[in-house]
């Protein structure tokens, strides 16, 4: 973050001349500092806007209303790819299951399939019950 009495100094040495570059060196900043500093100089009140990061969005806002509505609207439980095919098809716009299923998470929609760690084991699953039988004899 820069003091003020920075700020003054980089406005001053742009009106004598130096570049962003020797401007930067000097005050031990990034160019891209220089650079907002003068043009909110240049702007007051206005910030530049900076740009968005990474990839924008394969499946916007208006894409995710439409998923869940496929989701939610009384229909049964759809698996991933069927879901895909519906939504490739409803669309117009192919992206992979992974995105679909990726989506869906941030819309807030899980599987509602109990996990295998979750279930319980009975006792005359697996081995329990074989030990059970060879203790006995």
């Amino acid at each position: 973050m820069l003091t003020e009495n920075q700020r003054g100094d980089i406005i001053s040495a742009r009106k004598l001349g130096y570049t962003y570059r020797a401007i930067a060196t000097a005050l031990g900043c990034h160019q891209k500092t220089v650079g907002r500093v003068l043009a909110e100089h240049a702007n007051p009140g206005e910030t530049p806007s900076k740009k968005p990061l990474g990839h924008p969005p394969l499946i916007n806002t208006a894409g995710c209303e439409c998923l869940k509505r496929l989701v939610t609207d009384g229909r049964p439980q759809f698996t991933a790819k069927v879901l895909h095919n519906t939504w490739t098809e409803k669309e117009g716009k192919s992206v992979c299951v992974i995105t679909i299923r990726r989506t869906l998470h941030k819309i807030g929609l899980y599987s509602r399939i109990a996990n295998r760690s979750s279930r319980k084991p009975t006792e005359s699953s697996g081995l329990r019950g074989a030990r059970n039988d060879r203790a006995g004899s």
